[in-house]
């Protein structure tokens, strides 16, 4: 589907007030718009859901973050070739919110159109399905399906019990042999991502591995990285007084960089 069958597309940041509300009035007249409960009915197992031109029916809860959940659906109408999705809903109560919302779906959505150019024919992102942004209680929602990506997340995966009959020197060296992989596979999109954004909360938690459990070579394994929800343009922070010195700050403090460290210390001053 094209970014217009999948949702309201927005080609950048500036542009996201044409879409949605930019001013207070505004943003009231839509939230007049609320239905109501059922309008505000959150996802659940059984719960039936359109996004776009596509219906859904959700199955069980796949992941659960600060800001959002994400369930897997069964696809029930819509032209794609996945049998399942992951849908993604976050709340959003201000217009910050929404544009970060927003850009999460962009990114995904420019990372496709790079790929397709020939320069990467194994995106190691989900694919993103269709996306809608409707009025709610208190603000907005914004409803993505995307693709679902096979395996566990990398923390699960390095916290369970090792196997039996395995030395320490085999540990090592498949410990190493795994860290390669990833490296291998996700560089490529990490490299593509670069001129878009940057991710922000590239962790154990939101890298996944999908390694079957009867086999133990790096060859038999295969990463992906999700989960773009504290994404920012890339270009806007790479200049001296960039927005690094002034936005909040975001992921895991086990994995931040430098200057989200000065901000919590020392703050934007």
């Amino acid at each position: 589907p094209t970014p217009t069958q999948r949702g309201t597309y927005v080609p950048n940041m500036s542009s996201v007030s044409a879409v949605m509300p930019g001013d207070t009035s505004r943003a009231h007249s839509v939230q007049r718009q609320y239905a109501g409960p059922e309008e505000d009915r959150r996802y659940g197992s059984g719960v039936e859901v359109t996004i776009g031109e596509y219906s859904f029916v959700c199955i069980s809860v796949l992941g659960r973050g600060s800001y959002s959940e994400v369930w897997k659906a069964r696809v029930l109408a819509g032209n794609t070739p996945f049998q399942e999705a992951a849908l993604k809903e976050v709340r959003c109560s201000t217009q910050a919110e929404l544009q970060q919302a927003i850009f999460e779906v962009q990114v995904l959505l420019a990372l496709e159109r790079s790929a397709a150019s020939g320069r990467l024919p194994d995106l190691r992102v989900p694919h993103c399905v269709a996306y809608k942004v409707d009025p709610c209680e208190g603000g907005w929602k914004v409803r993505t399906a995307m693709s679902v990506v096979s395996g566990e997340s990398l923390d699960s995966f390095i916290r369970r019990s090792p196997p039996g009959g395995r030395t320490r020197l085999g540990a090592l060296k498949l410990g190493c042999a795994l860290a390669a992989k990833m490296l291998c596979d996700l560089s490529p999109t990490l490299q593509l991502l670069a001129p878009i954004a940057w991710h922000r909360d590239i962790n154990s938690h939101n890298i996944l591995i999908d390694c079957p459990s009867d086999a133990f070579g790096e060859e038999d394994a295969s990463f992906c990285l999700i989960d773009f929800g504290l994404a920012v343009d890339s270009q806007s922070w790479v200049t001296e007084y960039g927005k690094w010195r002034t936005e909040y700050i975001g992921g895991d403090s086990r994995y931040w960089p430098p200057s989200s460290w000065i901000m919590h210390l020392h703050g934007p001053e």
